[in-house]
């Protein structure tokens, strides 16, 4: 007597809808966010964009300042902290002595008691940008009308 064994095996193509799995990090989209949560943005029309010319030269970092204090007196407060700044990019240097210079953008915004809220750094390492967050918190401006800030931060060498 013969024996005939037969095997059916069905296959089912993967389900599109796939539970993502808890241990999935999401990835590092360049921005860090820390400090207390900005207000709305100032009620005013926006100017109108000047026309550019292509630039084919390096020029000193713009920062930009629209509302009650001058780009001087921004650039002076975080000039008082690039020390600490810069231990942000020293650290960063110990992890990856290959790190190059690069130039991360510090956002946020000043209150009225001078206090900084809403904290934006645009940059390269997690690590990095949180270490600039934190020491970001700690700027302090002479009271005035509400400020918003964007300042380049360059880093090399």
């Amino acid at each position: 007597m013969r024996w005939v064994l037969l095997v059916v095996c069905a296959c089912h193509p993967a389900s599109a809808t796939t539970e993502p799995s808890p241990f999935d990090l999401p990835r590092y989209a360049g921005v860090t966010r820390c400090g207390p949560a900005a207000p709305p943005p100032l009620e005013r029309p926006a100017p109108p964009m000047p026309a550019r010319e292509p630039m084919m030269y390096t020029v000193p970092p713009r920062i930009d300042v629209e509302g009650g204090l001058t780009a001087d007196t921004v650039s002076r407060e975080v000039q008082a902290h690039a020390p600490m700044f810069r231990r942000c990019f020293l650290q960063l240097r110990a992890r990856d002595e290959h790190a190059g210079g690069f130039r991360v953008h510090l956002g946020f915004a000043i209150l009225e008691n001078g206090t900084v809220a809403g904290i934006e750094v645009h940059g390269v390492d997690p690590t990095m940008n949180e270490c600039l967050c934190d020491e970001a918190t700690r700027l302090r401006f002479a009271p005035s009308e509400r400020s918003i800030v964007s300042y380049p931060l360059e880093f090399g060498g």
